[in-house]
């Protein structure tokens, strides 16, 4: 865990994904073993559209990521918190947060994690009526998938910008 909740949310099963991260974040005890369940969470919270849950996670994940001082928990911090902006409806502070974890990544050399935050950025920028820049870094976040080989990433790029890809 939190990978079968994560499963379970990539299948659609969002009240089942849920309902495990629920429990399992009842259940962990100190800050470093709910840093490994927040980010999950916080993804999981979104989909299923529960805001206030999602912040209260979120905020806790910052907290959490700010007393360590670790930039990979910094960067996850400020996407989770990214998400939820967006979610909220502040694609302004969306973007500032995003671009700060796609900032955070790069600079720890991590291409996956970069692309990701990249599609928040752009989905932030689109919020804000910025259809050009946003179109610009979904082109750079499927060319970084692209190159990693993650065809989900590529897969949800393109339902972004509309494209729907022939299966095979």
């Amino acid at each position: 865990q939190p990978g079968l909740a994560l499963s379970w949310l990539a299948r659609g099963r969002i009240t089942a994904a849920t309902a495990a991260i629920n429990r399992l974040l009842a259940d962990a005890g100190g800050p470093v073993q709910r840093s490994w369940l927040l980010p999950a969470a916080v993804e999981i919270l979104v989909s299923a559209g529960e805001v206030d849950q999602a912040r209260h996670y979120s905020d806790e994940f910052s907290g959490i990521a700010s007393a360590f001082g670790n930039a990979a928990l910094q960067a996850m911090a400020t996407y989770a918190a990214s998400q939820v902006d967006l979610l909220s409806g502040e694609p302004e502070a969306a973007l500032h947060k995003a671009r700060e974890s796609r900032r955070l990544w790069n600079a720890l050399g991590s291409p996956y994690e970069a692309a990701r935050a990249r599609v928040l950025v752009a989905r932030a920028m689109r919020e804000l009526g910025d259809e050009d820049s946003a179109t610009a870094e979904l082109a750079i976040a499927r060319n970084g998938f692209a190159a990693l080989d993650v065809a989900p990433g590529v897969q949800g790029i393109d339902k972004l910008q509309g494209r729907v890809r022939p299966a095979g």
